[in-house]
């Protein structure tokens, strides 16, 4: 059975796994890239950050969308700083009783399929680079 979602702090590759599996996620990114990630599945729906309401963004309202986007890069701070287990127990809940975060999360992967076969594809082509670098390999 699939997990209903992931609590990630968004590294990279948690951030592609929730995306291939179509997985909501309750963020937690601490530093480097995952404020960034945790962002980016914020906008597809897919997401929600502990600590920060839900993002809504309009793309046809730049300023509006950049506005939200200066406490999405302060979160890291704000989780050393503020978290509770409330807070993360509270976006659980939130994730999973709301249909949304799952409906865009499985719209997300559909569209990671669509587009050249997906990751899967990807993986297959570097595999395939790899054995004709090195015929010694084994498959």
């Amino acid at each position: 059975r699939d997990p209903a979602l992931f609590v990630s702090h968004c590294g990279w590759g948690a951030t592609c796994e929730a995306i291939i599996s179509g997985t909501p996620v309750v963020s937690f990114p601490m530093f480097a890239d995952q404020n960034a990630n945790a962002l980016l599945m914020n906008v597809l729906g897919m997401a929600k950050t502990v600590t920060l309401p839900p993002l809504k963004m309009d793309i046809m309202d730049p300023m509006g969308m950049a506005k939200q986007l200066d406490p999405m890069m302060a979160v890291s701070e704000r989780l050393r700083n503020d978290f509770t287990p409330e807070m993360l127990r509270e976006d659980i809940r939130l994730v999973l009783g709301d249909k949304k975060f799952l409906t865009a999360a499985r719209q997300t992967r559909s569209m990671n399929f669509m587009y050249k076969g997906g990751a899967h594809k990807a993986a297959e082509e570097v595999e395939t680079a790899c054995y004709e670098l090195n015929p010694n390999l084994k498959r």
